[in-house]
């Protein structure tokens, strides 16, 4: 399952391309430093929309970007997901939810049930990124950690993207997903 985010790149006025995005921001506006994510109502009923497609269980989510950041909100607001994949969650490129900030400083995943397994997650930020400052990333990673998540972080040299030219990076990715079955 690979759901499109609900907007046009070419609705919003932060680019000129083409694709999709999770929300619209203005001109010079980043997720990271944006005080609402316009739109978001509609990212969130795309992704309900798309679990309850799918059902359960969901093994794996892998999020890339604004898809990332859109993941960690929804996993600090907790109103969304209704329970984390067995796996866990790659978050690749992704930054701080800046809009949701209390809910991620807030958050906690003890909730004394010793039943349930604490969410794994993979951050995998790139050195050059660009995009999202690897900065705003490292502290999505210690917000999962010290919500009591088991975090993993791959820093990889490249960019943006996923590592996937980079043989070491992947054989990481691969050994982690391995590690949680």
């Amino acid at each position: 399952m690979a759901p499109n985010a609900p907007h046009g790149k070419e609705e919003s006025d932060n680019n000129d391309e083409t694709g999709y995005c999770w929300w619209k921001l203005p001109v010079g506006v980043r997720s990271f430093n944006a005080e609402t994510y316009p739109g978001w109502d509609e990212s969130v009923a795309t992704v309900v929309s798309a679990l309850e497609e799918k059902g359960p269980p969901i093994d794996l989510i892998v999020a890339h970007s604004q898809g990332a950041i859109l993941a960690s909100a929804l996993i600090a607001t907790g109103d969304t997901l209704p329970y984390h994949p067995r796996l866990g969650y790659i978050l690749n490129g992704g930054a701080w939810p800046n809009p949701y900030t209390d809910a991620l400083d807030k958050l906690d995943f003890d909730t004394g049930d010793t039943s349930s397994l604490l969410p794994r997650f993979l951050v995998i930020p790139g050195e050059k990124d660009t995009i999202n400052p690897p900065s705003t990333q490292k502290a999505v990673q210690e917000a999962l950690a010290n919500a009591g998540g088991t975090v993993v972080c791959l820093t990889h040299s490249g960019g943006h993207g996923l590592p996937t030219r980079n043989g070491d990076a992947v054989d990481q990715i691969v050994d982690w997903i391995a590690a949680g079955l």
